[in-house]
């Protein structure tokens, strides 16, 4: 579980929420463990792909104290083993629209495409998976942003 030391690190230098409020682009769950400094350069550069993606005021939603859209299906990220299939490391997400089902993603039951704990960026990898057809534009992303993601 975060300090509230670490929320407000989180939110001041890194401008990511741990938050249930709606519309933030993305947040952490206030369980989860705190991110390495990678993982933190990740969890950014997502915001940013998703906000340059998806919206055309992107500079504007990037500059915000907390990046926010009205409307905006928030993704939740949670790291460590609050959720049980997560393992110490393992990352998990949801949405802020899921009102059935699992409440992190993947589940303990997940087989496929590999098994619980999932890296941060095999999280990532699958939600652009599941949600950007084609695959490419994130693909591509991290290409250009290889420091970020190798």
């Amino acid at each position: 579980m975060l300090k509230q030391k670490q929320v407000r690190e989180l939110e001041k230098t890194h401008k990511i929420p741990c938050s249930s409020d709606r519309y933030f682009i993305i947040t952490l769950d206030i369980e989860s463990a705190m991110p390495t400094k990678k993982e933190l350069e990740m969890l950014k550069s997502y915001r940013e792909y998703i906000v340059r993606r998806l919206y055309n005021k992107a500079s504007a939603i990037l500059d915000m104290k907390l990046p926010a859209e009205s409307g905006h299906n928030t993704t939740s990220f949670l790291k460590g083993d609050y959720w049980s299939s997560n393992g110490k490391r393992g990352w998990c997400y949801s949405r802020i629209s899921w009102r059935q089902g699992p409440t992190f993603f993947p589940t303990e039951d997940t087989a496929k495409p590999f098994p619980p704990p999932w890296t941060l960026l095999q999280v990532l990898d699958h939600i652009n998976e599941m949600n950007n057809k084609p695959f490419a534009p994130w693909e591509t992303w991290k290409k250009v942003h290889e420091k970020i993601f190798r």
